[in-house]
């Protein structure tokens, strides 16, 4: 493009001609609609590490599965690390960018852009993603500059400096719903228990509530069981540094 006109020329034949400003666009607009926007061209199951560099936070597949290399010794979620792989392997680019001013878009080094490695079988991906840019990011793959793309904030925020608390196992507990048999409550007016009846059949009452010396073998089953699903899927909200050294 120059001087907001667009110029092309015929394989094969001398000479080049201009072209209207939208018919260029539109030409250039068709072409990167035929590309595949699943760029990096990753399979979930082949990725064994991924590194935040700005971040310092560092992750690899293990013969256990995943966990934490950097920092050492946090529970990790093996959860929240598969939907990451999953949304790098399905992670379509909204659109392609045609210049190569990497400053423009700011993926200069004098820009500092996020930069994210994978390691997948033969092969690592570093990963260019610009700050916002009027509400817009860009990305590459690092020393390519033949591909600059368009990407939306949703994926620059799983792509950009992720904390280790980003991926931290924030389970409670690690049992089922169905697993729980006895649930016991302590408040200032007395103890609660909630007690599975051993001998229930699938049409009787599966649970009592006693309170004291009262008993009621018929409590309300939907409540019952959003207790029992509340329990068995707690979570940490957030965690607290420790600063006991």
């Amino acid at each position: 493009e120059e001087n907001q006109h667009f110029y092309a020329s015929l394989t094969g034949a001398d000479g080049a001609f201009k072209l209207t400003k939208y018919t260029g666009a539109s030409l250039l607009k068709k072409l990167n609609e035929l590309r595949n926007k699943q760029v990096l061209n990753l399979n979930s199951s082949h990725v064994t590490a991924i590194r935040y560099p700005d971040s310092g936070v560092s992750l690899k597949k293990g013969e256990k599965g995943w966990e934490f290399e950097e920092p050492e010794g946090l529970d990790i979620s093996e959860r929240a690390v598969e939907n990451l792989t999953r949304d790098l392997e399905s992670w379509r680019v909204t659109d392609f960018i045609t210049d190569d001013e990497l400053k423009k878009y700011g993926l200069s080094k004098q820009d500092k852009p996020n930069t994210l490695e994978v390691d997948a079988k033969d092969r690592t991906v570093v990963l260019e993603v610009s700050q916002e840019l009027d509400k817009v990011h860009y990305a590459r793959i690092a020393d390519d500059g033949d591909s600059i793309w368009k990407i939306t904030g949703f994926m620059a925020k799983k792509l950009i400096a992720k904390k280790a608390d980003d991926f931290r196992n924030r389970q409670i507990f690690v049992f089922e719903r169905d697993d729980i048999h006895k649930v016991s409550l302590g408040h200032k007016s007395g103890e609660v228990t909630l007690q599975k009846n051993p001998e229930a059949t699938e049409t009787g009452a599966q649970w009592s509530v006693i309170r004291g010396e009262d008993t009621n073998d018929s409590p309300n089953t939907s409540t019952v069981n959003k207790l029992l699903t509340t329990l068995a899927n707690l979570q940490v909200k957030s965690f607290k540094e420790d600063k006991s050294e």
